[in-house]
């Protein structure tokens, strides 16, 4: 196979880290399956080797490479032998066996295994429905405000919004310090401040193109034309920010039969 000069650098350059960028289908798993053959040929045995992929078919299929580059080099048909207990596996995998080797040093079970992922939707479905139900149960009243707030005709879209926070949340390295941050820095008053002035200055900002844009039309159309598009513009172009929902749509007259493609196409900038 010809590599570019691009994937030379990935396959042999060595003595530091480096990370490698490449979208679908750029022949990741060729480069990276070559860079091991040549860490091979220059002494290394696979087993020495962490290789990890994210799915357990990309591990197979990283495997069956790395098998057929060395049986077909004579020298490394020993290598072959090592290559059933060599770390080309998951990154799930992989960090399962070191948490099971030391698992008396982070005081888990050794017995501990990867939840399947539809069993883990389920236990969250399970346990946000119990705790919904306790609170409902005790009239919390913070509870009632919220669901008086977020809820319209029930509650199902605010619990699926709460495990897809829960599952942000847990993704972050420092969960707390990250809730923390969200509450006291994130939501303070001095931050939404700043981001409704942003907000203002935006819509402000939007609102003289669509008039500039408007002022365009009137070398292409009639002012009749022009003034009928203002007037559909009107209540938008001086409404507050807090009311702009109730133009979300407004439906502008059709182009006068006969315009020109630049007259159309200066009206659909309107």
């Amino acid at each position: 196979m010809n590599f570019t000069p691009e994937q030379n650098d990935a396959i042999y350059k060595s003595g530091t880290n480096i990370i490698v960028s490449a979208g679908a289908g750029s022949g990741k798993t060729a480069v990276l399956s070559q860079r091991v053959l040549e860490k091979v040929l220059n002494g290394t045995h696979i087993n020495e080797l962490l290789i990890l992929t994210f799915t357990k078919a990309a591990a197979s299929e990283m495997k069956d490479r790395i098998r057929n580059k060395i049986k077909d080099k004579s020298e490394l048909k020993d290598e072959l032998n090592l290559l059933g207990s060599s770390y080309i596996t998951t990154f799930d995998s992989f960090a399962l066996s070191v948490v099971k080797k030391y698992h008396y040093l982070v005081n888990v079970s050794s017995d501990i295994e990867i939840s399947d992922e539809s069993l883990v939707v389920l236990e969250e479905k399970r346990i946000i429905d119990s705790i919904f139900e306790e609170l409902y149960s005790k009239n919390n009243s913070d509870f009632e405000c919220m669901i008086s707030n977020y809820c319209t005709k029930n509650d199902k879209v605010l619990r699926e919004n709460i495990l897809k926070i829960a599952n942000v949340v847990n993704s972050k390295i420092n969960r707390f310090d990250y809730l923390d941050f969200i509450i006291n820095d994130y939501f303070s008053d001095e931050n939404i401040n700043k981001y409704i002035e942003e907000y203002k200055s935006y819509i402000s900002e939007k609102k003289k193109i669509i008039r500039f844009e408007i002022s365009n039309l009137s070398y292409y159309f009639d002012s009749e034309f022009v003034e009928s598009i203002l007037d559909r513009c009107d209540s938008l172009l001086s409404s507050d920010v807090d009311d702009l929902c109730k133009y979300s749509k407004v439906s502008l007259p059709n182009a006068p039969r006969n315009s020109s493609e630049e007259a159309k196409d200066t009206k659909k900038n309107v």
